[in-house]
């Protein structure tokens, strides 16, 4: 998981929305730019999430949804 794996200095350039969503939904990957953007301190532009099950994806988007995505 990103969150464990790089710096909290780095974890802290993510949006605390997708953030908590990737630590709360099992099966909730986050890729892409956004990966690239936290590693190398570069602002973030977009967020590529994956998901491994549905159900993990429909509280996600819901959640996303309802805060602004």
């Amino acid at each position: 998981m990103l969150y464990l794996n790089v710096s909290e200095k780095r974890t802290m350039r993510l949006d605390q929305t997708v953030l908590d969503l990737l630590i709360c939904y099992e099966g909730t990957m986050l890729a892409g730019g956004a990966v690239r953007d936290a590693a190398y301190d570069v602002e973030i532009s977009d967020y590529d999430m994956f998901f491994t099950n549905n159900e993990s994806l429909q509280k996600c988007a819901t959640a996303l949804s309802r805060n602004g995505f």
